[in-house]
């Protein structure tokens, strides 16, 4: 064969190659860059470049999600329909999915010749950095698992069949359904300060470091333990339901003037603290056990509050033990007796002499007797809450003062270099018979079997406590 025989046989040959390409291909039904073959990627793009993602059925406003600027890689929902503006936040878990499995959805089956997107397919926009952007619609109808994708991007449109699973997510506006149902999520345990209040008290709570204290009604030490058991009943609190358009007539929220308001604090290293609120209307069912409630001020929901009612009683969150000294930190115990005056008499000054405690008298140091040395320990442990009997009960706390009490002793910790740290006062309830001990604004309730016995024998030594028989009742001495 000759040479140009050769050669008009291999153009034959590669211009037949070239139409079978085509013809396996297909014609590009949408009039732009072909599809991508069966088994390919449809989409190429980064899901961390993606700043926002507009979902809407065709000439309904977009529903819209954007990237919050938080380190949780949280989401905020705008409804394109809502009667009010409000951004709702969607854990970020939710959408990252969404573009995690868009950006992995493969072409299942070749496109059709005339593909058909159905009268509403589902737009979504994705816009990314740099300022591009994506438009996806996706087919009205899914058949067999599968549905109808047309892509459009700058370079023109293509059109690919994926797995229906994409559909499912995106259309009937499903994304609503993504939004965070916990009412509270900001009440954990990086919260600074706490305040709860109704129409008849408010408790507010306040941090440092790790240490809570009670600031409303009184100050005083709080229990750890149990402020963090209340940020955890509050975090758990559910949305039962959206209120995205105005109550209809008729229906009274009761948020114009709230029952109850929560607000939590968060200090942040660079600046402001953050501020959240949650305010409880009125009730949203007969029973009572779902509310109307407002957060932050801009979104409406219905909340579950069975739990939300028992937060309320201060004397359950008070430190459990009589001072939040730590037992180290204390160099001296003075105890005194309290007179018929309520004034201090009588005291006993002792002090942490390396391992061993010493009494100051008049100026000398004396030595404390094995005894005396047990009970002093028994003192500090139970003052300071680091030791006492095993499965103790708690002692009930009040901010009142219990009917008939009657103080007999002054106990004042301080530390190595005489600095007072903290002092209570112990006596005894005429009605209750209990022992009771106060620090500042707070009494607290134990059975008498459960004071020091150092303690309890200068706090019986008192007038106040044990009166003189009959005909020896000192008079009480003015300005002693």
């Amino acid at each position: 064969m000759s040479t140009k025989a050769v050669i008009g046989w291999l153009i034959v040959a590669v211009v037949l190659g070239i139409g079978a390409i085509f013809a396996m291909r297909g014609p590009n039904p949408a009039g732009g860059a072909s599809g991508p073959g069966v088994g390919s990627l449809v989409l190429n793009f980064s899901p961390s470049a993606v700043r926002s993602i507009a979902i809407n059925p065709l000439n309904e406003r977009a529903d819209t999600l954007t990237r919050a600027d938080n380190a949780a890689g949280d989401w905020l929902l705008r409804l394109g329909d809502a009667t009010r503006l409000t951004d709702w936040p969607v854990p970020g878990r939710t959408v990252d999915g969404l573009l995690l499995a868009l950006s992995e959805a493969r072409s299942v089956a070749a496109g059709p010749k005339a593909p058909d997107l159905g009268e509403k397919p589902t737009v979504a926009t994705l816009a990314l950095a740099d300022g591009t952007s994506l438009t996806l619609r996706f087919a009205q109808r899914s058949l067999g698992g599968t549905g109808l994708l047309e892509i459009q991007t700058s370079a023109g449109k293509t059109v690919a069949i994926v797995d229906d699973r994409l559909h499912q997510m995106v259309r009937d506006r499903n994304i609503r359904q993504w939004r965070d149902r916990t009412a509270m999520p900001w009440a954990r345990g990086d919260a600074s300060r706490i305040r709860l209040e109704n129409k008849d008290r408010a408790i507010a709570f306040g941090r440092i470091g790790s240490r809570w204290s009670l600031r409303e009604p009184v100050q005083a030490p709080a229990d750890g333990p149990a402020v963090g058991r209340l940020l955890s009943t509050l975090a758990e609190a559910q949305i039962v339901e959206f209120v995205d358009d105005a109550p209809g007539p008729g229906v009274q929220t009761g948020l114009d003037a709230p029952n109850a308001r929560i607000l939590v604090e968060i200090d942040r290293p660079e600046g402001t603290p953050i501020r959240h609120t949650l305010d409880i209307g009125a009730a949203a069912d007969a029973r009572g056990e779902r509310m109307f409630a407002l957060i932050d001020g801009q979104r409406t929901v219905k909340i579950d509050a069975r739990n939300l009612g028992q937060t309320m009683d201060a004397a359950a969150y008070l430190w459990p033990h009589p001072t939040a000294v730590a037992a180290p930190d204390v160099g001296m115990i003075v105890i005194e007796r309290l007179d018929a005056s309520r004034v201090p008499e009588d005291g006993r000054v002792f002090k942490r002499s390396l391992d061993r405690w010493i009494e100051i008298r008049e100026g000398s140091e004396v030595p404390v007797v094995e005894q005396e040395l047990k009970e002093m320990d028994e003192a500090l442990a139970f003052l300071t809450g680091t030791g006492g009997p095993a499965g103790a009960p708690r002692p009930q706390g009040r901010l009142a003062e219990p009917e008939a009490y009657r103080p007999g002793a002054r106990v004042s910790l301080r530390d190595i270099g005489g600095q007072p740290l903290e002092t209570v006062e112990v006596g005894v309830s005429g009605v209750s018979a209990l022992a009771i001990v106060r620090t500042g604004a707070v009494y607290r309730e134990y059975p008498l079997d459960r004071l020091p016995r150092l303690i309890d024998r200068v706090m019986r030594s008192s007038p106040l406590v044990t009166p003189p028989p009959r005909g020896e009742q000192p008079e009480a001495e003015e300005n002693k």
